[in-house]
């Protein structure tokens, strides 16, 4: 096996991704495999890390060779990992910088994200999901605390549906006009996005449509995204909206089975009258979160994919965690292909959570047990050594495929 030098660019800046930078790299060690992260994103910094360390591999979180800041020379490997539907700005979907890469991993289905494979065929594609650091989240005979539940995680601001900006027009075209409020009311209430059922196109066709209603015209989703520009209403409504629905529904099940719910994340919790008084603060520290997933008896996740790093983290640091079916989702990336619903985690339907954790509640023993399968079954197959083997079986494969492949002649040279 060749000896591969890799750089990893973390260059978006935000704890997350370093946290995850660092992980892998630690992952890649414990492999044999030399490895260094490099957060700088100015173009200029890239390059002189790139010149001065001369990699094989340069992997990028959230941008392909194409929109990279940096001109990276084509000999080396270039692994995009794509974690979101955007880089900063640019949807990936809609952006013609968009490919060159020689691998894109997506953290769940590319089809999600509106990427399609078949398009960038030079590339291998694959879904990569995130490790566990379990020196971090690690399993502890911790008794949870009876009838307790937990969310980590975050929910928008409370949005008023009448009244005030919302109703003021976003776009007026022969003095027909459509409001905010008008795409809001179209996506929650009559199409009623989740994230667990809608991706970024099917979201976008949505408020496309609703634009080319109101003001009688016909435009594609490039056109509706390019009318957006930078404008933060649009994250809002692709990215934020098919959150709420789900997580209000999430807390008010915990709250209905009679547990003791306490919800960690961003203080945003707190404009949420309903959910004020259970919001317990942002959870800062890994070990934090570790703490809080053993120690409470109910963990709560939903979400557009199962085998998000809550949900593996949560596992194990054995906590046991409940799972909203996903109905979009491949079924060779589905949680459900990777563990065993009732034996590692638990699956639930949004609309009968409650039931299911009324369920759970009556089985003590078998929700210890749950908590100790997954703990075990992380250790074996899904830490960040496990996730960075995939990887360099990937660069195997490729390198491989590259030797059989034989150097096309010049027309000119032929005869």
């Amino acid at each position: 096996m060749r000896l591969w030098k890799i750089l990893i660019l973390a260059n978006q800046g935000n704890d997350y991704l370093c946290t995850m930078a660092s992980s892998l790299q630690s992952g890649f060690v414990r492999n044999g495999t030399d490895c260094k992260t490099f957060f700088d994103p100015s173009a200029s910094a890239i390059e002189k890390k790139i010149a001065d360390l001369s990699p094989d591999v340069v992997m990028e979180f959230n941008g392909s060779r194409g929109q990279s800041s940096a001109n990276i020379p084509s000999e080396i490997v270039h692994i995009a990992w794509i974690q979101d539907a955007r880089t900063e700005k640019t949807l990936h979907y809609l952006d013609p910088a968009f490919g060159g890469s020689d691998i894109v991993y997506t953290l769940l289905d590319p089809e999600y994200f509106g990427l399609e494979p078949a398009r960038h065929p030079d590339a291998v594609w694959r879904v990569l999901h995130s490790g566990v650091d379990t020196d971090m989240f690690c399993f502890k005979a911790v008794e949870p605390a009876a009838d307790t539940a937990s969310i980590c995680g975050y929910i928008p601001k409370p949005f008023h549906r009448g009244g005030g900006p919302w109703d003021e027009p976003l776009f007026t075209v022969n003095q027909r006009q459509v409001a905010f409020s008008d795409l809001l009311r179209r996506l929650y209430e009559v199409e009623k996005v989740s994230s667990s059922e809608h991706g970024y196109v099917p979201i976008h066709t949505f408020i496309t449509d609703q634009i080319n209603t109101a003001l009688n015209i016909r435009i594609d989703n490039k056109t509706m995204v390019d009318i957006f520009q930078d404008h933060p209403y649009l994250v809002f409504l692709d990215t934020e909206i098919p959150r709420i629905r789900d997580r209000i529904l999430m807390a008010d099940a915990a709250v209905q089975a009679g547990l003791s719910l306490g919800i960690y994340g961003p203080n945003t919790w707190k404009s949420w009258p309903e959910f004020a008084q259970y919001y317990k603060g942002y959870a800062h520290w890994r070990t934090d979160l570790a703490a809080i997933y053993r120690e409470t008896r109910f963990n709560l996740h939903n979400g557009a994919f199962g085998m998000h790093s809550r949900v593996l983290e949560c596992m194990g640091a054995g906590g046991a965690i409940l799972v909203n079916r996903n109905k979009i989702e491949d079924p060779r990336n589905r949680i459900g292909h990777f563990f065993k619903d009732g034996e590692h985690y638990i699956e639930y339907e949004t609309e009968s959570l409650a039931e299911t954790l009324r369920e759970w509640i009556a089985k003590p023993g078998e929700l210890a047990q749950l908590r100790e399968n997954a703990a075990l079954a992380i250790r074996a197959g899904h830490q960040w050594h496990h996730r960075s083997a995939q990887i360099l079986s990937d660069l195997e494969q490729l390198a491989a495929r590259r030797a059989q492949k034989p150097e096309t002649v010049p027309t000119s040279q032929a005869h």
